[in-house]
């Protein structure tokens, strides 16, 4: 099956770069489209699913493309392997996106969920920087003028 362009799911140990990854995306999004278009979440604060499938299904008169950000952990019980509201909640929203609605997950977990963007997302992973070299080519842009700004 091919994975959904639209939907990324960023991950990894090294969180300065899951932020990064995620920020970025932002940026480019906020420069061809609406701030407005922006939709940020936390999994912790959800709790009317279906109101929030009814916003990421329905598009609005002049609005081209959205992109909605989801940050944080699922609470379920892993052992069980069981989901719960929330889980299943976001597994319909993402097994009914449109094409012009972009979804983008930087959790830390949630089973089924996880499972699913794993089989089927854009799968962005950045595991810790160990070599000094990397961090050079990260912070390339940074001098100490700009940090005293």
């Amino acid at each position: 099956m091919e994975k959904k362009k639209n939907i990324i799911y960023i991950t990894g140990t090294d969180t300065v770069g899951v932020e990064e990854e995620v920020s970025r995306i932002e940026y480019f999004f906020r420069e061809r489209q609406s701030v407005d278009n922006i939709h940020r979440y936390h999994l912790s604060t959800l709790s009317d699913m279906r109101s929030l499938e009814q916003e990421t299904s329905s598009m609005g008169l002049f609005v081209e493309k959205r992109l909605f950000v989801f940050r944080g952990a699922i609470e379920s019980d892993a052992r069980k392997k069981k989901s719960g509201e929330k889980e299943e909640g976001l597994l319909r929203i993402v097994e009914g996106v449109d094409d012009d609605t972009f979804l983008i997950f930087a959790i830390a977990w949630g089973w089924p969920l996880i499972w699913w963007l794993e089989q089927h997302a854009d799968v962005r992973r950045y595991g810790s920087i160990d070599d000094a070299s990397l961090w050079q080519k990260r912070w390339s842009d940074l001098d100490g003028q700009t940090i005293s700004k």
